[in-house]
């Protein structure tokens, strides 16, 4: 009896957990859908506006699940899957155990061994106290139950979810390792050639954070990292770049630190981590990435740079970098794979698009949010 009811039970928390999972993975991929629609109707507005739109989307990502389980409503809408009973068969009490006893038939020198019923507490008594010995042994051997461990779909469908998302994760970190090991092989930067052109591109962008400057032998292309203490790394061959590009570069580069991006790219990892078998995840991510570049070349170039000059710039550095990545915790300056398109924004003449208005964030934010949080109200509904 005691099998069978923890089979049962084993097997109605896996289910609540199958269904725990599809709710999850469902309204994450119905947040998602959101996110595309109303980026595709800003595909005209400024790259920053459209940031801001994948950057809310993946937080609603994260958030919706955590919200839905504390909203005292339900909107019974989403499909009931992983939602069942579990089958009667691997809940159900077994019979009630039947023992042998003797009962007078037709004298009292004879006796019949007949079936009896009891009940589950008078077992253990009727059969210690009536039952010959060689039959109590036969029952305790029969009792014993050997468990054999038989993985179900379900667990081997989570197992490797959880592999998967341990795998990723893991890249994360190690990725953050590197960067902490590449920012404290580098050496200061502190050439006034180097130092004045920093403090003029804080300047520009309102920079107020201290960001130290280091020059690595192990990178071929600069990078940024770091949320409390940011830090910009240029190449050692950076030392011979003219002025004009070291002020075109380390604009960018403060860019990344005035728009708050290494956060934003490190929550992008963590929801590819967890949602790594949506791919709506990863594209989400990549697109976030790519606006992330072409909102900091716009502040770039509002900044006084000519488009074709910074354009020429960043061409020569990715043709000198040549396809070495940068590691998964830094943001490099450029990536071949979405350079020639990133480019081509450089060069599109409409200045005007380039510049968010004042008070787009915060009305994006709202919107994106106020379309995806009433999916923490969906339920399955009862079939």
């Amino acid at each position: 009896m005691g099998t069978s009811l923890l089979a049962g039970s084993t097997l109605l928390g896996m289910t609540g957990l199958l269904g725990l999972f599809s709710d999850w993975a469902i309204r994450a991929t119905l947040v998602l859908l959101i996110v595309f629609g109303v980026a595709a109707l800003m595909r005209r507005a400024a790259a920053a506006s459209r940031h801001v739109v994948w950057a809310v989307g993946l937080v609603s990502v994260l958030v919706v699940p955590i919200i839905a389980v504390a909203l005292p409503w339900r909107l019974n809408v989403l499909p009931s899957l992983g939602r069942g009973e579990a089958p009667a068969a691997a809940i159900t009490t077994p019979a009630t155990p039947q023992v042998l006893d003797r009962k007078t038939v037709s004298g009292p020198e004879q006796a019949t061994p007949t079936l009896t019923s009891v009940t589950s507490s008078e077992t253990r008594a009727v059969v210690t106290t009536r039952l010959p010995a060689e039959l109590q042994a036969q029952a305790a051997a029969s009792s014993r139950v050997i468990p054999q461990f038989k993985p179900t779909l379900l667990q081997v469908v989570i197992a490797l979810w959880a592999a998967v998302a341990v795998v990723v994760s893991l890249r994360l970190l190690l990725g953050l390792l590197l960067a902490w090991r590449l920012t404290h092989r580098a050496r200061p930067l502190n050439d006034p050639s180097w130092s004045e052109p920093l403090r003029w591109a804080a300047d520009c962008l309102g920079v107020r954070t201290p960001v130290r400057l280091l020059a690595t032998r192990d990178l071929l292309i600069p990078v940024t990292s770091g949320l409390t203490r940011p830090v910009v790394m240029v190449p050692e061959a950076a030392r011979s770049w003219s002025d004009e590009r070291r002020r075109a570069v380390l604009l960018h580069e403060l860019a990344h630190v005035r728009r708050w991006d290494w956060t934003t790219q490190l929550m992008a990892h963590i929801v590819c981590a967890l949602h790594w078998f949506n791919p709506l995840c990863w594209i989400a991510a990549k697109r976030l990435r790519a606006e992330c570049e072409r909102a900091c070349d716009d502040l770039v170039l509002d900044a006084g740079t000519q488009a074709s000059r910074y354009a020429d710039h960043l061409l020569q550095i990715v043709r000198t970098a040549g396809r070495v990545r940068a590691p998964a915790g830094a943001i490099p300056l450029a990536q071949r794979s979405e350079f020639e398109g990133r480019l081509l924004a450089i060069l599109e003449p409409r200045m005007e698009q380039r510049r968010m208005k004042p008070l787009a964030a915060p009305l994006i934010a709202v919107i994106v949010l106020g379309l995806s949080l009433p999916l923490a109200a969906m339920a399955p509904r009862a079939d």
